[in-house]
């Protein structure tokens, strides 16, 4: 029980911008997983270190957490834990302006999150779109404008769908950068205007 509360509680401090103390709160969980030999939370908690320490620069720590959360992911079986993996060294990949290695691991996170989709599933529908968002950043930042559009296209079908509001407003945002790097400000300022509003209608 204390796992799963350092868990989430760990996930509300650093969206609330509290890094150190999250840290803590996800090496906590780290150190019960590994007493409990849970390798699937250890990989959780693996993983929820490295995306913090990629969201704060520090690009070496953060791909060291992440692989070893990949590795975790795949000795206990858990095919979305591992997908997941793939997706956030991808993400690294990208920062680094590394866009070959990125694309490769982003379509193969998208290829196994795709054939986890079962159904209704909306965590999956938001993992799927997570990988198209991701994707289309990698294809904007290399000049890929027509496939960066359709991918945050896709994404954002999948976010209203399923009502996530933060990545609709997110990805809304994505999609604005894209008509205002060709050009098209006006639809550019329409979107980031419909973008803006979602996002002040989470808070």
């Amino acid at each position: 029980r204390r796992l799963e509360g350092l868990h989430h509680h760990g996930d509300v401090l650093q969206l609330s911008g509290q890094n150190e103390q999250a840290l803590a709160a996800f090496k906590e969980m780290l150190d019960i997983a590994y007493r409990l030999d849970l390798k699937a939370k250890g990989g959780v908690a693996h993983n929820r270190i490295g995306r913090l320490y990629r969201s704060i620069g520090h690009l070496d720590e953060a791909m060291r957490h992440l692989g070893t959360g990949q590795a975790l992911f795949v000795a206990a079986g858990d095919e979305r834990g591992v997908a997941s993996s793939i997706d956030d060294i991808g993400k690294v990949h990208w920062m680094r302006g590394n866009y070959e290695a990125a694309e490769r691991f982003m379509v193969k996170a998208l290829e196994e999150r795709k054939k986890l989709a079962v159904g209704e599933d909306k965590g999956t529908k938001r993992s799927i779109a997570l990988s198209q968002n991701n994707l289309g950043l990698v294809y904007q930042d290399s000049g890929r404008f027509a496939e960066a559009k359709q991918a945050f296209e896709s994404a954002l079908l999948l976010r209203q769908e399923i009502g996530d509001r933060p990545g609709i407003a997110q990805t809304l945002n994505n999609l604005g950068t894209i008509h205002q790097d060709d050009g098209m400000d006006p639809q550019a300022i329409e979107l980031f205007d419909e973008g803006l509003e979602v996002a002040r209608s989470v808070g």
